[in-house]
């Protein structure tokens, strides 16, 4: 078990762990990119709703959101 005491431990310890690197990427695409088709919209927009829909917790209020700004 490891003990950080700073959050630049912790990103070194991600960094040099290809595994983790993968799984989160992994969770990410699946839990949100693919949720909200982000291969199919253009990247910048995608990107932003990926963004916004990990602070928000949902990419349906991150689209909600995107929708407010096209209206």
């Amino acid at each position: 078990k490891r003990n950080f005491s700073n959050e630049k431990d912790i990103n070194k310890c991600a960094d040099d762990n290809y595994e983790l690197q993968q799984a989160v990427k992994e969770f990410y695409y699946n839990n949100y990119w693919k949720k909200f088709k982000g291969d199919d919209l253009p990247y910048l927009i995608a990107e932003e709703l990926l963004e916004q829909s990990v602070v928000l917790g949902t990419w349906k209020t991150a689209g909600r959101n995107l929708q407010k700004a096209l209206n």
